[in-house]
């Protein structure tokens, strides 16, 4: 359970599936469709954070909207720049590890 923000911050398919070449392969499409949930909530994150940021934090005087909308880029930014590359990856290992087991390998 510790390892459950990790494995959102890093990307499922960077963990969870594995270069078509080895024969441990797997189509399976689940880990980059897990990717691209959590890079789509983080780009939502990143626009509510840069929308906060632009319209609803000008007469904020405690500094705590401009913080929590900061967070918001921070936080998003970080993830989707980490899970939307790893959702690509896993798409490419299963299609190719598909395609190599249609050809008998």
């Amino acid at each position: 359970m510790k390892r459950l923000p990790l494995v959102l911050l890093c990307g499922c398919s960077f963990l969870f599936t594995r270069a078509p070449e080895t024969r441990a392969c797997s189509p399976s499409r689940v880990a980059p469709i897990l990717d691209t949930v959590a890079a789509s909530l983080a780009t939502v994150a990143v626009a509510l954070g840069a929308g906060n940021l632009a319209f609803d934090c000008k007469n904020d005087n405690d500094g705590v909207c401009g913080g929590i909308s900061a967070g918001m880029l921070l936080v998003g930014g970080v993830t989707a720049a980490a899970t939307w590359p790893s959702a690509i990856v896993g798409y490419n290992r299963a299609a190719r590890c598909e395609e190599l087991q249609a050809a008998g390998r």
